[in-house]
């Protein structure tokens, strides 16, 4: 029994072969290929395409705005209240200039 089924298979495998034949290869083989397969595509595939494309470019805009924000950050600088003595340590410096008079 089984060796008729294989004879069967072998039969059908045979047909089938005779009814589609291999393709001749050509160079036009690959671009007419992508040409049908483009021709299928919707036009949500192009929009989903630079949705991706635009993501990624906000994605890499935001990182290289964060390196460059915690870069000028992460220098030395003074604090609100540093700012203010500083301020007025240059007033009474100033004040006590003027105070002297002219210099001779």
């Amino acid at each position: 029994m089984p060796f008729d089924e294989e004879r069967n298979l072998d039969g059908l495998f045979a047909a089938y072969r005779e009814a589609t034949p291999d393709p001749e290869p050509s160079p036009e083989f690959m671009p007419g290929l992508w040409q049908k397969i483009e021709a299928r595509r919707s036009p949500t595939v192009y929009w989903r395409r630079w949705a991706n494309v635009f993501v990624t470019g906000a994605l890499a805009a935001s990182v290289l705005l964060s390196v460059a924000l915690f870069s000028l950050s992460s220098g030395p600088t003074a604090g609100f209240v540093d700012s203010l003595v500083e301020d007025e340590a240059t007033e009474i410096a100033f004040v006590e200039a003027s105070q002297e008079g002219p210099a001779r």
